[in-house]
């Protein structure tokens, strides 16, 4: 079984479907043709969607995550971000990989978070992991 996919499969057959779209260069995204992968709430300024449903939303809703407002990416609109590529060796293997995608503040600019010093970030993984880490850790 490849883990990677069924997990990013899973995660796009338990988010929902995009709603719209709040951001200028986003509004041309067909969001309701991609499946949000990636979910954004709090201290959004700029949102595309409402609040969670935990019907539709049944994997945050089975990690206790609840929010009135947000902002979903699909990969489609990820990859219209300028990219990094990192080489971290993996604790699962030992391995260099090589992994591509956006900053971290590239994304909470997108979504309106700008520097917010000790405002606290809060991730919530598939698998239940939830680190927190501050705005300025993450700078």
């Amino acid at each position: 079984m490849n883990k990677r996919q069924f997990i990013s499969n899973s995660v796009s057959l338990l988010t929902g479907a995009i709603a719209g779209s709040a951001l200028p260069g986003y509004a041309e995204t067909n969001h309701t043709s991609g499946q949000a992968i990636l979910t954004i709430a709090g201290a959004v300024t700029n949102v595309n969607r409402g609040k969670s449903d935990e019907v539709v939303d049944q994997l945050m809703h089975k990690h206790g995550v609840k929010f009135d407002r947000a902002f979903q990416f699909t990969l489609s609109d990820l990859e219209k971000l300028p990219s990094v590529t990192i080489h971290p060796t993996m604790e699962y293997d030992t391995q260099v990989h090589a992994l591509r995608g956006p900053r971290l503040l590239d994304v909470l600019n997108v979504v309106g978070i700008k520097n917010a010093g000790t405002t606290k970030i809060l991730f919530h993984g598939i698998d239940g992991y939830s680190p927190e880490i501050t705005f300025d850790q993450a700078a």
